[in-house]
């Protein structure tokens, strides 16, 4: 009867100690998540400062966001928009453009002209009709004699860092743009945040202009990509793809840092 006490107060005492293990385990677990999650938050937050007091000029945003604004042609519309690198092979190298949806519509081919006029076959591959957003893919030769005539496409930079932790975009923030027309290309336009709608997160901006801007790039004034223009409403503010739908878009087929070359 003594052994059979002691065996089960030997058990309890076992139990008991692969419970306190466990729990100082657990403890420990979540203190060194915790210390990593709070490192990695100031270290992106210190770099999304950083990038924020890394203003630039209108015409340092413009000479460098107009080289990576393409046109977007189907057979019955135009649009822009503008080129992400997406990945290379053995053949060719790949890129991808970020537009609307709304310009590709139910189009798989269509045409992709660079700023300097050539014109290349593109291939819608992904599509978002809720968020306005469509992906093409157009792929450049990589043979010898092309690439010792050509430099390396431009692309345009983002603030993809978890943005949900910041204001990326705030009311009252200046933003640039780059419009066009059938007889116009290229015009750069300013403005400002209006007003960013809660629930969609679509942002409203005030622009001194006439053109159409679906497409291209909303950048703020570190000259980075901050939405998608994607309208223009009947009280003349531009309506563009919040940064956050883009991301969510873009993921799953293309890097998140992108950035000039």
């Amino acid at each position: 009867m003594i052994y059979k006490q002691k065996k089960r107060n030997l058990k309890r005492k076992i139990v008991g100690q692969i419970i306190i293990t466990m729990l100082v385990v657990l403890v420990t677990i979540n203190y060194t998540l915790a210390q990593n999650f709070s490192n990695s938050y100031l270290k992106v937050k210190s770099n999304f400062e950083m990038a924020k007091n890394q203003e630039k000029t209108p015409q340092e945003i413009y000479e460098k966001a107009s080289k990576a604004i393409v046109t977007v042609k189907t057979d019955n519309n135009i649009g822009r928009g503008f080129i992400v690198e997406a990945g290379r092979s053995c053949s060719h190298s790949e890129f991808a453009v970020i537009t609307n949806s709304h310009i590709v519509e139910d189009n798989w081919k269509v045409k992709v002209i660079l700023a300097n006029g050539e014109e290349y076959s593109g291939y819608v591959f992904k599509t978002d009709e809720r968020a306005d957003l469509a992906a093409i893919s157009f792929k450049l030769p990589l043979l010898p004699s092309f690439l010792a005539q050509k430099k390396p496409l431009p692309t345009l930079d983002t603030l993809f860092f978890p943005f949900m932790f910041f204001n990326y975009a705030r009311v009252g923030e200046p933003v640039y743009t780059i419009n066009s027309s059938e007889e116009t290309s290229n015009s750069f336009a300013a403005g400002t945040i209006s007003s960013i709608d809660p629930e969609s997160g679509i942002l409203h901006d005030a622009f001194i202009t006439h053109l159409d801007s679906s497409g291209s790039p909303l950048l703020n004034s570190q000259g980075r990509v901050i939405g998608v223009n994607s309208g223009k409403s009947e009280a003349g503010l531009n309506h563009a793809v919040s940064l956050e739908k883009i991301e969510i878009f873009v993921n799953p087929f293309v890097v998140t840092k992108i950035c000039f070359n």
